[in-house]
């Protein structure tokens, strides 16, 4: 799932920052900045007038990032690397109800609607107000805020979905915010669904 997000949030880069922000206020290397100089960065290019602060793998927003570091998920002083962006994309899935899902407590389009609420990139299901407008079924939630749009489809996220929570059985086990610990079962989840979109690649 963590993969899925970062292929159609980032193409894969955890490097990269928002097409909104001009070049010249770009970082040279995100990956190399502690947490903590990549929200004094944000802070800085949304002052500066950029549409938006995304960065990183799930393009973390400034406000996202800011939640994460007051959760405990990260630490200011760690460097945002691989490691630390998958820790703040765990947390967000955690939050968005990935355990309810698979434990068959969250419905698979209250699902699919919790992941295009965090991340634009994902569909709608349904067609159903989103944040600006109404939006259509297969649309990005923040459709019409002229800065986001889908970047997949509504069978490949069901399919995924559906195709994870058919492999997981068991509780579903997960550290709270900040403690570090997935669990094996959540790790499995995640890598079925990956294997499920992108044949395992």
């Amino acid at each position: 799932m963590l993969a899925l997000i970062g292929r159609a949030e980032s193409r894969g880069d955890y490097g990269i920052v928002s097409g909104f922000v001009p070049k010249a206020l770009r970082p040279r290397d995100l990956t190399a900045m502690t947490v903590a100089e990549v929200q004094a960065w944000q802070k800085k290019v949304v002052e500066q007038g950029a549409k938006s602060s995304a960065a990183g793998f799930y393009q973390i927003i400034r406000k996202t990032l800011s939640e994460i570091v007051d959760a405990g998920a990260v630490l200011p002083s760690e460097r945002f690397d691989k490691s630390c962006q998958d820790a703040a994309g765990a947390y967000l899935l955690r939050k968005r109800g990935l355990g309810e899902y698979l434990s068959g407590r969250k419905s698979l389009d209250a699902m699919m609607v919790s992941l295009a609420q965090e991340w634009a990139s994902f569909p709608v299901p349904h067609d159903m107000q989103g944040s600006a407008r109404w939006v259509r079924a297969g649309q990005s939630y923040y459709a019409g805020d002229g800065l986001n749009a889908s970047g997949a489809t509504v069978a490949d996220v069901r399919a995924a979905l559906v195709e994870s929570k058919a492999r997981f059985d068991g509780p579903f086990e997960v550290g709270e915010p900040g403690s570090g610990c997935l669990g094996a079962r959540i790790v499995e989840a995640l890598a079925n669904l990956l294997k499920s979109m992108f044949g395992g690649k």
